[in-house]
């Protein structure tokens, strides 16, 4: 009883893991990147991702698409910084699509009047290990980021991180 009790305490950590982090704003969303819905990746990445709080203010894409004067991107920069916000979004967005499924599985399966506790276990391990997994490559799309400036461009980024400029 009181490992089917853990695990369903595991359901709902999981379940509400993202309201550990609210979602973050990112400013202005550059035309180019509008029809991959960042709102809504935002919502993925709060909800599915375990993103701790200290990481959520690292800025994106997104960030250096909106500060790219003051940054002074070249045009190869920015198109580099559109190709990984498309990718990392449209990622996000497939992952938590997957994520999501697996955590209904969890709660139908945990649902039943006899439900099997190893295979609750492993849906569990497998949630978990999908949620580490895009919490990674979403955080290696904002290195990618940090990668396309120059080493000038990375000391304006963080005065502006630091001077409280939307993220």
């Amino acid at each position: 009883m009181l490992k089917k009790k853990l695990i369903g305490v595991g359901a709902v950590f999981l379940w509400g893991v993202g309201m550990i982090v609210p979602a973050w704003g990112h400013g202005t969303i550059p035309q180019e990147l509008k029809h991959l819905e960042p709102g809504k990746v935002q919502g993925v990445i709060g909800r599915d991702f375990l993103i701790p709080r200290q990481f959520s203010q690292i800025p994106g894409p997104v960030f250096y698409l909106n500060h790219q004067k003051e940054l002074g991107l070249s045009i190869a920069q920015t198109r580099k910084m559109i190709l990984v916000a498309r990718r990392i979004m449209l990622r996000a967005r497939r992952q938590g699509a997957v994520i999501d499924r697996e955590k209904r599985l969890y709660l139908k399966a945990l649902g039943k009047p006899h439900p099997d506790l190893s295979d609750l276990s492993k849906r569990l391990e497998r949630i978990a290990t999908l949620s580490e997994k895009a919490t990674f490559d979403h955080l290696k799309g904002h290195l990618a980021c940090r990668e396309i400036l120059t080493p000038a461009q990375r000391e304006k980024a963080l005065a502006l991180e630091k001077s409280g400029s939307p993220m």
